[in-house]
């Protein structure tokens, strides 16, 4: 009967420790997310630009965020994006010919920049700052078109 006390005891010890992290967890990463104009929890949203984009900022727990840029402009030539990502994917697409500038703290996650070679310089730049725990972030220009070829009979 003692032992089976000692386990209890030890099992409720060990539950209020964790329930204590993740509270601890929660609260400062809602701390950091704070400064951001979107915050998306536990949740995957996609975000489609279409007109001049200047600056947005987005920070992202544990959820899935996919951005396109594709049919966006940048004002003057110049965009900035600043990312948040805790447990989450973030997966940003842009028009060809668009510089991607990635630069931020990265907290064992993957950061991947397709689109950071300079092409020319009078191209439209984007600067991305990111703060990434445990995240990825894949960062790419548009696919070409697949263009179908009708096979001709002989």
């Amino acid at each position: 009967m003692k032992k089976r006390n000692i386990f209890l005891t030890v099992a409720a010890l060990t539950v209020a420790a964790g329930a204590g992290a993740v509270a601890y967890n929660v609260v400062t990463t809602q701390k950091q997310m704070k400064g951001y104009d979107k915050k998306i929890n536990f949740k995957g949203e996609a975000v489609k630009f279409e007109d001049a984009f200047d600056s947005a900022s987005y920070a992202v727990n544990y959820s899935g965020l996919h951005m396109d840029f594709t049919k966006a402009t940048l004002k003057n030539n110049m965009g900035q994006l600043a990312l948040f990502g805790n447990f989450s994917g973030i997966d940003i697409v842009v028009p060809k010919g668009w510089r991607v500038i990635a630069n931020g703290v990265n907290h064992n996650s993957g950061i991947n920049n397709a689109c950071g070679n300079l092409l020319s310089d009078d191209q439209p730049v984007l600067f991305v700052t990111y703060n990434m725990k445990l995240s990825g972030l894949n960062i790419r220009g548009e696919k070409e078109p697949v263009i179908e070829i009708e096979e001709q009979q002989a």
